[in-house]
């Protein structure tokens, strides 16, 4: 198959924003206590992250805490947690982070998307509001299903949503879908963050990050904080390949590095 050339002079040097890294599910080693926790998102703060993503724990750890009681947090420390459920919509809501991540999952739209919106309807509005769609350049490379995806973040940004993300979660679409899909995204939803989350299944992400370049698209999202163990592309990848476009990023790559 053949590709359309890529732009890589045009947008060599072009800032890039990576909006967060995730400590989620596996992430978060198991026996990690609040302060552990705590102390390893102020490391990644201190990288140049704008913005740590961490699941909803259990309530025996964090034992009433709220990231708005953080004392020693670091300036600016911002805390995303990602909700795919109306119980764990409730726990987010009562954690406080900044911004609550509305996952809506590929395997049960409607009833997926169902459910974030009852969320979202009881999130306050000092919580910025984030949503996150899996699959949504479809599960095998589907223009039709990415845009019922962009259907879908249209009803969210109608409704106050301030960031859209959309996933390639299992990595299966190509650059040219990844360009068609996010041409004119930004202009779409002026005033929103609009965010790519890229998977590298079939190692494709390197050159699907040039294409959602190239259709106007500057932020990304870190899938996963560690090593690639699941197809995703890891940080470091990430970044070697915003390094060798000479695209500043902000983050502090060998302090990341050292952090995991």
């Amino acid at each position: 198959m053949l590709f359309p050339p890529m732009p890589i002079q045009r947008l060599s040097g072009q800032a890039v924003t990576i909006e967060d890294i995730s400590l989620e599910g596996c992430r978060i080693p198991d026996g990690m206590d609040l302060g552990q926790l705590l102390a390893a998102v102020g490391r990644l703060h201190q990288c140049g992250l704008r913005r740590v993503s961490v699941a909803p724990l259990p309530s025996h750890v964090t034992k009433g805490f709220t990231w708005r009681a953080w004392e020693s947090s670091p300036d600016p420390a911002r805390i995303s947690t990602p909700v795919d459920s109306i119980a764990a919509g409730r726990d987010a809501i009562a954690a406080r982070p900044d911004v609550i991540a509305l996952r809506i999952r590929a395997d049960d739209r409607q009833k997926s998307l169902d459910e974030m919106l009852e969320v979202m309807e009881a999130i306050p509005p000092d919580i910025a509001v984030s949503v996150w769609i899996e699959a949504a350049f479809g599960k095998a490379g589907s223009r039709a299903e990415n845009e019922a995806a962009i259907d879908i973040c249209d009803l969210f940004a109608s409704n106050g949503a301030q960031e859209l993300i959309l996933s390639d979660t299992g990595g299966q679409a190509g650059p040219l879908l990844v360009e068609q899909g996010c041409d004119g995204l930004r202009e779409r939803w002026q005033g929103k963050h609009v965010v790519l989350e890229l998977s590298d299944t079939y190692g494709m992400a390197s050159a699907n990050i040039i294409a959602a370049m190239a259709a106007g698209i500057d932020q990304f999202r870190f899938p996963v904080a560690q090593r690639d163990s699941a197809g995703h592309l890891g940080h470091a990848a990430l970044l070697r390949v915003l390094s060798a476009m000479e695209c500043p990023t902000g983050i502090h790559a060998d302090r990341l590095r050292g952090q995991w």
